[in-house]
């Protein structure tokens, strides 16, 4: 069976600073940018190469990926092909996984940039077939800037929630930041 991989980014902290702004509008504060430069830089270093980066349309994801996406290219790594899906912004684990079957195509890796608590969910289902530590950690909570990967038992993104998924990685923001 092929394995496909699903990396799950939450986006980094974004900023209420101005009143009276839409969610969807919100920025990315500097440590928000900081995050997403040390996640591209954490995947460079692994040599996780996601082939296509789904990306909700709020400001904070937008931003989210050209911090990550401009890191992975400074060092030497492949950016993924990106699409801005609307249907992310606070998307479901269901609306989620929708998005990537209907837009996975033949990609192996695709990154996932959204919000909580879809992301959460999605992480906590997939991490049913992990390891305790992936399903503890997750347990604890999803904070911005969290990078989950998952391994999928599958050779297509359709039908994923039928499909033995487990997550072997979880990584919090704060563990990169004092790197």
């Amino acid at each position: 069976m092929a394995m496909k991989h699903l990396y799950i980014l939450r986006h980094g902290k974004s900023s209420w600073a101005s009143e009276g702004q839409q969610d969807a509008d919100r920025p990315l504060t500097p440590r928000g940018t900081a995050t997403a430069v040390h996640m591209g830089a954490e995947c460079a270093r692994r040599g996780w190469q996601p082939a296509l980066a789904l990306v909700s349309t709020a400001q904070r994801t937008r931003q989210t990926f050209a911090a990550f996406a401009a890191e992975l290219a400074r060092a030497g790594c492949d950016v993924p092909a990106m699409q801005f899906l609307p249907a992310l912004y606070l998307a479901t684990p269901e609306g989620v996984l929708a998005e990537v079957a209907r837009h996975g195509g033949d990609a192996d890796a695709i990154l996932v940039i959204g919000h909580n608590p879809g992301l959460h969910e999605l992480a906590l289902w997939l991490a049913r077939g992990g390891t305790a530590a992936a399903q503890a950690r997750l347990a604890t909570g999803f904070p911005s800037g969290t990078l989950v990967r998952a391994e999928i038992e599958t050779g297509t993104w359709t039908g994923l929630a039928a499909v033995p998924a487990r997550v072997s990685d979880v990584i919090w923001a704060k563990e990169l930041d004092q790197s």
